[in-house]
């Protein structure tokens, strides 16, 4: 068995070196394991507070959050009955009631400048001079009687006008004077509703209306005829 022998200087040499290692062992075992160890995060204690939402005024983009005003809501307003009324479109008056319209007669209607009222003496005049005579009665009255050579003529046949009807305005237009006559009165509608689809509708104007109707004519024995057979 062979012993070497270590001085002094040679055993502190090696007792130096032994430490080295050992303390390098020790510290990388000590960075392996802080390095292989997970991290725990503990709260410090401190409140965590929710971030601050940012309100932005859509009307007023320059202004935000609680510093937005409201806008205010305003109340809706009602003009007044004043205003309705003025802006409401004003229908033409008419003095024709509703109900009236359709059924108003031409005379009414159509007072005729052209046309006018005269006496029986007037009447019985022009008849001496040629005028032709129109009975503006119902047929059936014609046919009782007459004044002599008058022709029946109505307001219907005027807008309805058949065969006869133009055979009777043919007569009209080459006629002198014109006399109408019906039932006598102030107001002979039947007459002057004659006269007036004469002028309107064949441009036969100027004709006249015995005022006192045929009755009277009669009664005064002016030339008459009929009735029919």
């Amino acid at each position: 068995m062979r012993i070497v022998k270590i001085g002094h200087e040679g055993l502190g040499t090696v007792l130096t070196r032994a430490l080295a290692l050992a303390a390098i062992a020790g510290g990388a075992g000590l960075a392996q394991a802080w390095l292989s160890k997970p991290m725990v995060l503990r709260p410090t204690g401190e409140k965590t507070t929710a971030p601050e939402v940012e309100t932005i005024d859509l009307a007023n983009p320059d202004r935000e959050g609680d510093d937005a005003p409201e806008t205010p809501t305003s109340p809706a307003t009602t003009p007044s009955g004043t205003d309705v009324a003025d802006e409401r479109e004003t229908e033409p008056e008419t003095n024709v009631a509703p109900s009236d319209a359709g059924t108003e007669k031409a005379g009414a209607q159509s007072a005729e400048p052209d046309s006018r009222m005269i006496s029986l003496e007037e009447a019985k005049s022009l008849f001496d001079s040629g005028a032709v005579f129109v009975d503006a009665r119902l047929r059936a009255d014609w046919a009782d009687g007459r004044v002599l050579g008058a022709y029946q003529l109505t307001a219907g046949d005027l807008t309805s006008p058949s065969a006869r009807t133009f055979e009777v305005i043919d007569a009209l237009s080459a006629a002198p004077a014109i006399v109408i006559y019906c039932y006598g009165g102030e107001h002979c509608e039947a007459s002057e509703d004659v006269a007036f689809y004469l002028a309107e509708s064949f441009q036969i104007e100027g004709a006249m209306i015995l005022e006192d109707g045929y009755e009277a004519w009669a009664d005064a024995g002016y030339p008459i005829e009929g009735p029919l057979e």
